[in-house]
């Protein structure tokens, strides 16, 4: 599986037909006994892991690490050889995941925020008619990803074969890494953050010219004018960071080169 580096950070760069397929093997594969650990990371990710070493780490140690945020198709243009023009993002990671349940009779199970989940997992009933997704709130998590014995035995009686975590960024991950083995049957854990909200349409997704032109942050401003430093951090902080890093390299206009051509190409929805 072809992967970049950015900031130290694996990402691997695989597009939405790919990820169906690993999905799909790891969905069938009887013998494996550790869950799969899946990740989608943005810029905001990577600026916590340039930070923080240990989640840098713990990313780093994710089975599969999927291109989520335009910002990182840039960044791959200036700092490394390579392009990484794919992009799967949590919601459709998560869409795709319902679909195989679906399809292979498997028990999809959303961790995180009551509404939200719940919400969500009407939509997805409704989405593919006879899907079993189960919900459950765990209330407060800590920085380590705990769960409470409560919360582990709920998911034991539920026995899904695939928990999708929405506690935010890094506590979601710490989770995910701390319960790999904890249930036997769960073939695949993936962080989704605010996906569950926006199937479930408490937050809707962006147009879908927006979301082609790389301009989803423009519509969360929009909806969600609180989440500004965020934004600030992805749009700003983040490909300020990216060129500090090739001035760092002493290599800065040959970046500059290869990005302009894939913002080009982002602009046109390509």
């Amino acid at each position: 599986m072809n992967s970049v580096n950015l900031l130290g950070v694996r990402i691997d760069n695989v597009d939405v037909a790919q990820t169906r397929a690993l999905f799909s093997g790891w969905l069938s594969d009887h013998e494996e006994q550790v869950a799969k650990a899946v990740c989608t990371p943005n810029p905001e990710f990577l600026l916590a892991a340039e930070r923080d070493v240990s989640f840098k780490n713990l990313l780093n140690s994710f089975a599969l690490n999927l291109p989520d945020g335009v910002g990182l198709r840039f960044a791959a243009a200036a700092l490394t050889e390579q392009t990484l023009r794919n992009r799967v993002p949590g919601v459709q990671a998560l869409l795709i995941l319902a679909e195989l349940c679906w399809s292979e009779g498997e028990r999809l199970h959303l961790l995180g925020e009551h509404d939200s989940c719940e919400r969500a997992a009407t939509n997805l009933r409704h989405r593919f008619l006879g899907l079993e997704v189960t919900t459950f709130d765990p209330g407060p998590v800590n920085a380590a990803g705990d769960l409470s014995q409560f919360t582990m035995e709920v998911i034991d009686e539920m026995k899904p074969a695939v928990i999708a975590v929405g506690l935010g960024q890094g506590k979601q991950e710490a989770c995910i890494k701390q319960h790999l083995k904890r249930w036997p049957s769960v073939k695949i854990m993936i962080g989704v953050g605010g996906a569950c909200a926006m199937i479930g349409n408490t937050l809707p997704r962006a147009p879908q010219r927006l979301q082609q032109l790389g301009l989803e942050w423009l519509w969360r401003l929009w909806i969600e004018p609180q989440r500004y430093k965020r934004i600030w951090r992805a749009v700003v902080v983040f490909p300020g960071t990216v060129i500090a890093q090739t001035l760092k390299e002493q290599r800065f206009w040959r970046p500059v080169r290869r990005t302009v051509p894939e913002i080009f190409l982002q602009l046109t929805g390509r």
